[in-house]
């Protein structure tokens, strides 16, 4: 369980991730339900099928907060294979849950195309040598259980392969009629991250992200965290989104605070500055300080 209680840019102090995970192992499997409360719920419920299924709904909408069911599947193991079905988060490398994130802010793409992605569908991972593979299938993405899988059908590929103890190449993408808010008939997406640990104090990434779509777009991300003591540790993020002939690209800095005996408590400050121009001026320019706390366990 985890809770992420933050001020957004609107200035309002408020609740953004109220979740909890119940999770059941038996001797051949095990299940797993994530239920999700907050202004970040939004981003996580099945938007993409129709209105009153599955987690979107009338009731599970509340001004600015919302209810979200973004995991329900089993797990299991078929040889050497793992296997998950159900419905379940598509990975992301950015982090999706305010635990797995550095920051407290979410990027003009990951707000607006980068999801999360919800899959409902059957995925199988093997482990090879250095090299994880993934290949899976799902009935539509962002859909829940509403799917209409002869107009939906996506495949799911990934892969996770470790060059040494300090390097590690992440893909994920999906494939096929991947229905994308806004736009729709998306024929590809994929993330592919490289990962380095330059020092024992300091790791730097690259992102990139692409869109294959009737109206596609790139997005270049990179980041780094440094620390500099047991309780703090420095990030810096920046992001640039093309999309033809617009530029939206924003730097954050920020930190992580761990309160000595605080185990399950985070402190994110955070500076961030954007700017967005199509071909032609004006720019706009903004600066916003967000900062929040979050507590797991």
């Amino acid at each position: 369980m985890f809770n992420s209680l933050g001020k957004a840019p609107d200035e309002t102090v408020g609740v953004n991730q109220l979740g909890i995970s119940l999770a059941k192992t038996r001797e051949s499997y095990r299940t797993q339900i994530d239920l999700l409360y907050g202004r970040d719920a939004y981003h996580f419920q099945s938007f993409m099928n129709e209105q009153n299924q599955w987690d979107l709904s009338d009731s599970f909408s509340h001004g600015a907060y919302a209810i979200a069911i973004p995991q329900l599947f089993v797990e299991t193991t078929l040889n050497d294979w793992a296997i998950k079905a159900g419905h379940f988060l598509f990975n992301s490398t950015s982090g999706l849950y305010s635990n797995d994130r550095f920051f407290a802010s979410r990027t003009f793409a990951e707000t607006a195309f980068l999801g999360p992605h919800t899959l409902s569908g059957i995925t199988a991972a093997r482990q090879f040598e250095k090299t994880e593979m993934t290949v899976g299938w799902a009935a539509g993405a962002n859909t829940g259980f509403a799917s209409d899988s002869e107009s939906s059908d996506v495949f799911v590929l990934g892969a996770n392969h470790q060059f040494s103890d300090k390097l590690i190449l992440t893909y994920s993408a999906l494939i096929g009629d991947f229905i994308a808010f806004p736009f729709e008939d998306t024929d590809y997406y994929h993330e592919l991250n490289i990962a380095y640990q330059l020092f024992d104090n300091l790791t730097l990434d690259v992102t990139h992200v692409e869109y294959n779509t009737t109206a596609s777009f790139e997005i270049w991300r990179q980041s780094a965290h440094y620390k500099i003591n047991d309780t703090l540790t420095l990030g810096e993020r920046y992001e640039s989104f093309v999309a033809d002939t617009l530029v939206i690209e924003s730097v954050s800095v920020g930190l992580n605070y761990h309160r000595e005996g605080w185990n399950n408590a985070v402190l994110r400050p955070e500076f961030r500055w954007s700017k967005s121009q199509d071909d032609q001026p004006p720019t706009e320019r903004e600066t916003t300080f967000i900062m929040d706390a979050v507590f797991h366990f």
